[in-house]
């Protein structure tokens, strides 16, 4: 029994030995996997420590690699190319949308049955009276003559729409004409300044053939009215001559080629529509034949065919 002490203490010092020399004993349990997990390996740091997220290989991302960026980390380079590549995405996606606004355009061509306009023709008309004056006047170069044309207004309604449209059309507008007086003894240049307003008046019938959405081919005649305003400067605003007024009558037509500029250009028929009432936008190309007479103070005649440019707007 006195051995008992002894005994215990070596049995002691032999253990700590072993554990102090790294050295398992016999029923003693290795390090748990579980220990290893939580260690922090040397020369690495904690992925889980703020700030220290660049150090760990698992939170490593190659740029432009097509992977999802953890939070805080996207980049700017990949979401453009992603954005250059998507089939769905808007960028670089012209052709999509030349399809849709071909679409809407082709929505709006035909469905409204109004539309104004306006038309310039350059004056090649013929003016002619009983002593020639009018021709001397305006048309002779000796006269310092000017012949402004004719500038267009018109509205057009149209009855039916299809294949082959159905329309009336107003027509009204304003020429201008000046030049000196040429005596007709000698042919020599007076002082006197004679200036001359038509203001034309027209009702019309007509049809236009479309040939397919971009162009179509338009004719149309009806009768016609025309006030005349003529004035000369040799005389006081209170004698008699000094302001000649008259009306005459006649009949004109015209036929035109049309260009629809929103069918051919549907960007551009897509902003006139959402920035206004207007549906479709034509540009033409227009001759027009005038014959006016039967003016009642004095035997004037204008006859003649003039090419003109004209623009017209159908508005919902």
């Amino acid at each position: 029994m006195k051995f008992r002490p002894i005994l215990l203490s070596v049995i002691f010092l032999t253990s700590y030995s072993f554990a102090d020399m790294s050295q398992n004993m016999s029923g003693q349990l290795t390090e748990s996997p579980y220990e290893k997990d939580s260690e922090v390996e040397e020369g690495k740091e904690s992925p889980f420590v703020s700030g220290n997220v660049q150090n760990d290989e698992a939170t490593k991302f190659k740029k432009n690699s097509g992977v999802i960026f953890p939070p805080g980390q996207a980049s700017s380079d990949w979401t453009n190319n992603v954005k250059g590549d998507s089939p769905f995405t808007y960028k670089g996606d012209q052709n999509y949308l030349e399809f849709k606004n071909n679409t809407i355009v082709k929505d709006l061509y035909k469905v409204s049955d109004t539309s104004w306009g306006f038309s310039y023709f350059y004056d090649t008309y013929d003016y002619k009276d009983r002593n020639s004056i009018y021709t001397r006047t305006f048309e002779s170069d000796s006269a310092d003559s000017v012949q402004a044309g004719y500038l267009m207004m018109n509205y057009r309604y149209n009855m039916y729409r299809g294949p082959l449209d159905l329309f009336f059309q107003l027509n009204a507008g304003l020429s201008y004409s000046t030049g000196k007086g040429i005596f007709s003894d000698d042919g020599s240049q007076s002082k006197a300044n004679f200036n001359l307003w038509l203001l034309p008046l027209e009702f019309t019938f007509g049809t236009k053939v479309h040939v397919g959405r971009y162009v179509g081919l338009s004719v149309s005649g009806g009768p016609a009215v025309a006030g005349l305003i003529q004035n000369r400067s040799d005389r006081d605003e209170d004698e008699d001559g000094k302001n000649l007024r008259q009306v005459g009558y006649g009949y004109s037509a015209e036929g035109s080629l049309d260009f629809s500029l929103s069918q051919i250009f549907p960007s551009y028929g897509i902003y006139l529509k959402n920035n206004s009432e207007v549906s479709d936008m034509t540009f033409s190309i227009i001759a027009k034949t005038m014959s006016l007479s039967n003016f009642n103070n004095e035997d004037i005649e204008i006859t003649g065919t003039s090419i003109g440019l004209g623009f017209k707007f159908e508005v919902l």
